[in-house]
């Protein structure tokens, strides 16, 4: 009788655990791409704090005039896919999240970011997609590491810059 009760225990803590990593995935997802949002992002820099790893920052470039030649959601798919295409070749390491508006972050626990920034801007480029890309490090300070990726893209787009790594 003790054992059916510890079993149903266990049983129920398992059934709670998984029900729970499902309601944190649905809740810090981005449903337009399917990327992690900034509560997302968070948990993942509390797990991260003593490891390597760096930031990919990038902007797509002439989204509205794609809107408004493709439409909002043709667009979308190809956002959608070319994140999916590049997070299939990365592993499940990396972590995307929207950060504003055409801007998505990608954390990525890897020393080779440069390769990866080059992976990352050779499928946009597949999926008919242009992106102004910066690259920083993250080892102490994750926001900090954004905003000077982030400044790097704005900075360079600001120049008529697009298209490249920054």
């Amino acid at each position: 009788m003790i054992l059916v009760a510890i079993i149903a225990y266990i049983a129920g803590f398992i059934s709670f655990y998984i029900y729970h990593r499902k309601v944190v995935d649905v809740l810090t997802t981005c449903p337009a791409y399917g990327v992690g949002t900034r509560q997302r992002l968070e948990l993942l820099w509390a797990r991260l704090r003593h490891g390597r790893y760096s930031v990919i920052f990038f902007d797509l470039d002439h989204i509205h005039q794609l809107n408004d030649e493709l439409g909002y959601e043709a667009v979308d798919d190809r956002i959608r896919s070319a994140l999916a295409c590049f997070r299939s070749s990365r592993g499940s390491n990396s972590l995307f999240r929207w950060y504003s508006g055409d801007e998505i972050v990608v954390v990525c626990p890897t020393t080779d970011v440069e390769g990866a920034a080059v992976r990352l801007l050779q499928v946009i480029f597949d999926h008919e997609l242009s992106a102004t890309i910066s690259v920083a490090p993250a080892q102490f300070d994750l926001k900090a590491s954004v905003s000077i990726a982030a400044g790097r893209v704005q900075a360079a787009k600001a120049a008529g810059i697009r298209g490249q790594i920054v």
